[in-house]
Protein backbone atom coordinates (compact mmCIF):
# COMPACT_ATOMS: atom_id res chain seq x y z
CA UNK A 1 0.00 0.00 0.00
CA UNK A 2 1.27 3.46 -0.87
CA UNK A 3 1.99 5.58 2.16
CA UNK A 4 0.26 8.91 2.54
CA UNK A 5 2.97 11.32 3.62
CA UNK A 6 2.56 14.78 5.04
CA UNK A 7 4.16 16.27 1.91
CA UNK A 8 1.53 14.67 -0.35
CA UNK A 9 -1.27 15.90 1.91
CA UNK A 10 0.14 19.45 1.92
CA UNK A 11 0.57 19.26 -1.86
CA UNK A 12 -3.07 18.17 -2.23
CA UNK A 13 -4.23 20.92 0.15
CA UNK A 14 -2.32 23.63 -1.76
CA UNK A 15 -3.69 22.38 -5.07
CA UNK A 16 -7.28 22.58 -3.86
CA UNK A 17 -6.65 25.90 -2.12
CA UNK A 18 -5.53 27.39 -5.44
CA UNK A 19 -8.68 26.12 -7.12
CA UNK A 20 -10.85 27.50 -4.29
CA UNK A 21 -9.16 30.87 -4.66
CA UNK A 22 -9.78 31.10 -8.39
CA UNK A 23 -13.33 29.76 -8.07
CA UNK A 24 -14.04 32.41 -5.45
CA UNK A 25 -12.77 35.10 -7.86
CA UNK A 26 -15.02 33.78 -10.64
CA UNK A 27 -18.01 33.54 -8.34
CA UNK A 28 -17.57 37.09 -7.04
CA UNK A 29 -17.43 38.28 -10.64
CA UNK A 30 -20.47 36.34 -11.88
CA UNK A 31 -22.82 36.59 -8.90
CA UNK A 32 -21.48 38.83 -6.13
CA UNK A 33 -24.71 38.90 -4.16
CA UNK A 34 -25.09 35.14 -3.63
CA UNK A 35 -25.35 33.87 -0.08
CA UNK A 36 -26.22 30.68 1.74
CA UNK A 37 -27.03 27.48 -0.07
CA UNK A 38 -27.07 29.17 -3.50
CA UNK A 39 -23.49 30.36 -2.95
CA UNK A 40 -22.41 26.85 -1.89
CA UNK A 41 -24.04 25.18 -4.90
CA UNK A 42 -22.49 27.62 -7.38
CA UNK A 43 -19.11 27.28 -5.64
CA UNK A 44 -19.13 23.47 -5.87
CA UNK A 45 -20.22 23.54 -9.53
CA UNK A 46 -17.50 26.04 -10.46
CA UNK A 47 -14.95 23.98 -8.49
CA UNK A 48 -15.85 20.84 -10.45
CA UNK A 49 -15.83 22.77 -13.74
CA UNK A 50 -12.32 24.04 -13.03
CA UNK A 51 -11.13 20.53 -12.15
CA UNK A 52 -12.53 19.17 -15.41
CA UNK A 53 -11.12 22.10 -17.43
CA UNK A 54 -7.65 21.71 -15.86
CA UNK A 55 -7.41 17.95 -16.35
CA UNK A 56 -8.76 18.24 -19.90
CA UNK A 57 -6.30 20.99 -20.93
CA UNK A 58 -3.29 19.25 -19.45
CA UNK A 59 -4.38 15.83 -20.65
CA UNK A 60 -4.88 16.87 -24.25
CA UNK A 61 -1.44 18.50 -24.34
CA UNK A 62 0.29 15.48 -22.78
CA UNK A 63 1.38 17.40 -19.68
CA UNK A 64 -0.89 15.64 -17.20
CA UNK A 65 1.14 15.35 -14.00
CA UNK A 66 0.44 16.28 -10.40
CA UNK A 67 3.01 19.09 -10.45
CA UNK A 68 1.50 20.55 -13.62
CA UNK A 69 -1.92 20.53 -11.94
CA UNK A 70 -0.52 22.93 -9.33
CA UNK A 71 1.22 25.10 -11.93
CA UNK A 72 -1.89 25.31 -14.10
CA UNK A 73 -4.13 26.11 -11.11
CA UNK A 74 -1.67 28.78 -9.94
CA UNK A 75 -1.61 30.20 -13.48
CA UNK A 76 -5.42 30.39 -13.58
CA UNK A 77 -5.47 32.06 -10.16
CA UNK A 78 -2.89 34.58 -11.32
CA UNK A 79 -4.81 35.36 -14.49
CA UNK A 80 -8.05 35.80 -12.56
CA UNK A 81 -6.36 38.04 -9.99
CA UNK A 82 -4.31 40.27 -12.28
CA UNK A 83 -5.62 39.98 -15.78
CA UNK A 84 -9.39 39.75 -15.77
CA UNK A 85 -10.37 43.29 -16.75
CA UNK A 86 -13.53 42.57 -18.72
CA UNK A 87 -16.63 44.77 -18.45
CA UNK A 88 -19.06 44.01 -15.65
CA UNK A 89 -21.14 40.91 -16.26
CA UNK A 90 -24.81 41.15 -15.24
CA UNK A 91 -25.43 39.31 -11.99
CA UNK A 92 -27.20 35.98 -12.00
CA UNK A 93 -29.26 36.71 -8.89
CA UNK A 94 -32.85 37.85 -8.98
CA UNK A 95 -33.84 41.47 -8.59
CA UNK A 96 -34.79 42.88 -5.19
CA UNK A 97 -38.43 43.33 -6.24
CA UNK A 98 -38.76 39.59 -6.85
CA UNK A 99 -37.16 38.74 -3.52
CA UNK A 100 -39.43 41.08 -1.58
CA UNK A 101 -42.55 39.63 -3.23
CA UNK A 102 -44.41 37.48 -0.64
CA UNK A 103 -45.05 34.70 -3.18
CA UNK A 104 -41.32 33.87 -3.13
CA UNK A 105 -41.18 33.57 0.66
CA UNK A 106 -43.06 30.33 1.17
CA UNK A 107 -41.73 28.40 4.15
CA UNK A 108 -42.23 25.10 2.35
CA UNK A 109 -40.07 26.16 -0.56
CA UNK A 110 -37.31 27.41 1.73
CA UNK A 111 -37.46 24.18 3.74
CA UNK A 112 -37.24 22.18 0.53
CA UNK A 113 -34.17 24.12 -0.63
CA UNK A 114 -32.45 23.37 2.67
CA UNK A 115 -33.49 19.71 2.88
CA UNK A 116 -32.38 18.76 -0.64
CA UNK A 117 -28.68 19.63 -0.07
CA UNK A 118 -28.79 17.95 3.35
CA UNK A 119 -30.24 14.81 1.78
CA UNK A 120 -27.67 14.80 -1.00
CA UNK A 121 -24.86 15.35 1.52
CA UNK A 122 -26.14 12.49 3.69
CA UNK A 123 -26.40 10.14 0.70
CA UNK A 124 -22.88 10.93 -0.48
CA UNK A 125 -21.52 10.67 3.07
CA UNK A 126 -22.93 7.15 3.43
CA UNK A 127 -21.46 6.21 0.05
CA UNK A 128 -18.08 7.69 1.00
CA UNK A 129 -17.99 5.76 4.27
CA UNK A 130 -18.96 2.58 2.42
CA UNK A 131 -16.20 3.08 -0.14
CA UNK A 132 -13.61 3.86 2.53
CA UNK A 133 -14.17 0.59 4.39
CA UNK A 134 -14.92 -1.81 1.56
CA UNK A 135 -12.66 -2.17 -1.46
CA UNK A 136 -14.19 -1.60 -4.87
CA UNK A 137 -15.56 -4.82 -6.22
CA UNK A 138 -18.10 -3.68 -8.77
CA UNK A 139 -17.00 -4.21 -12.37
CA UNK A 140 -17.76 -0.59 -13.31
CA UNK A 141 -15.37 0.80 -10.69
CA UNK A 142 -12.52 -1.57 -11.46
CA UNK A 143 -13.03 -1.66 -15.21
CA UNK A 144 -13.67 1.98 -15.88
CA UNK A 145 -13.71 4.58 -13.09
CA UNK A 146 -10.37 3.62 -11.50
CA UNK A 147 -8.61 2.16 -14.50
CA UNK A 148 -8.67 5.23 -16.74
CA UNK A 149 -7.21 7.68 -14.18
CA UNK A 150 -4.47 5.18 -13.34
CA UNK A 151 -3.64 4.89 -17.05
CA UNK A 152 -3.57 8.69 -17.29
CA UNK A 153 -1.20 8.91 -14.32
CA UNK A 154 1.12 6.42 -16.01
CA UNK A 155 1.02 8.01 -19.47
CA UNK A 156 0.72 11.70 -18.57
CA UNK A 157 -2.01 12.20 -21.14
CA UNK A 158 -5.69 11.49 -21.59
CA UNK A 159 -5.71 8.31 -23.59
CA UNK A 160 -8.30 5.70 -24.35
CA UNK A 161 -6.58 2.43 -23.53
CA UNK A 162 -7.75 -0.85 -24.96
CA UNK A 163 -10.29 -2.26 -22.55
CA UNK A 164 -10.84 -5.92 -21.69
CA UNK A 165 -13.38 -7.86 -23.71
CA UNK A 166 -13.40 -5.25 -26.49
CA UNK A 167 -16.10 -3.11 -24.88
CA UNK A 168 -15.72 0.30 -26.51
CA UNK A 169 -18.49 2.08 -24.58
CA UNK A 170 -16.63 3.07 -21.37
CA UNK A 171 -13.71 4.97 -22.92
CA UNK A 172 -16.02 7.00 -25.15
CA UNK A 173 -18.58 7.87 -22.47
CA UNK A 174 -18.46 11.27 -20.72
CA UNK A 175 -15.37 11.25 -18.50
CA UNK A 176 -16.12 13.97 -15.97
CA UNK A 177 -16.19 11.45 -13.11
CA UNK A 178 -12.83 10.11 -14.21
CA UNK A 179 -11.40 13.65 -14.33
CA UNK A 180 -12.48 14.19 -10.72
CA UNK A 181 -11.07 10.76 -9.76
CA UNK A 182 -7.79 11.72 -11.41
CA UNK A 183 -7.77 15.02 -9.49
CA UNK A 184 -7.89 13.15 -6.18
CA UNK A 185 -5.58 10.30 -7.22
CA UNK A 186 -2.70 12.14 -8.88
CA UNK A 187 -1.47 14.43 -6.07
CA UNK A 188 -1.66 11.63 -3.50
CA UNK A 189 -0.39 9.00 -5.96
CA UNK A 190 -2.94 6.60 -4.53
CA UNK A 191 -6.50 5.46 -5.05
Amino acid sequence: MIELTAVKCVFFFVLNLLVCFSVEKIQKRLSPQDTGYHWAIVFVLLFLCQIIFTVLCLGLTGLLTAVNLVFFSAFLSLILTLGWKTPEIPTLTSSSSEVSNPTYKSNRIHLLFYLIPVGVFFTYSVQLIKFMWFPPSHWDDLYYHFRLPVEWIKSGTISNPIVPFGDLAPPYSPMNTEFVNYWFMAPLNSD
